[in-house]
């Protein structure tokens, strides 16, 4: 039973995508982390809450989901706010990259 990261960095189909589509998806786990814990749960119902405990926990389901440790979040807004989206910076160490993950509110609105 490995974490959610692990089920999708070792998986087959993972191994099998050609180099820029394997980019692709390893940025695109930062762009679905900073919607927090609960579209992780819509994603991935079950696994996310059972498994790892971190429900209502956003910063946590974000380094979870992501891969990125919690000390190379450099700065951080989970909740956003009118002109103050959410929003994660950090340091991934695999892609040597600094990572700037930014969210709408999740409301209808943002449709």
């Amino acid at each position: 039973n490995g974490t959610l990261t692990e089920c999708f960095v070792n998986s087959s189909l993972h191994t099998t995508l050609p180099r820029s589509l394997q980019h692709a998806e390893h940025y695109l786990r930062f762009a679905v982390a900073i919607y927090g814990w609960r579209l992780i749960s819509i994603i991935h119902p079950g696994t996310f809450r059972r498994n790892h405990g971190y429900m209502l926990d956003d910063e946590k389901a974000f380094s979870e989901y992501s891969g990125m440790a919690p000390r190379f979040i450099l700065r951080k807004r989970f909740k956003g706010e009118v002109f103050q989206p959410a929003f994660a910076l950090g340091v991934d160490l695999e892609g040597k990259a600094l990572v700037l993950a930014v969210r709408g509110t999740m409301g209808a609105g943002d449709v």
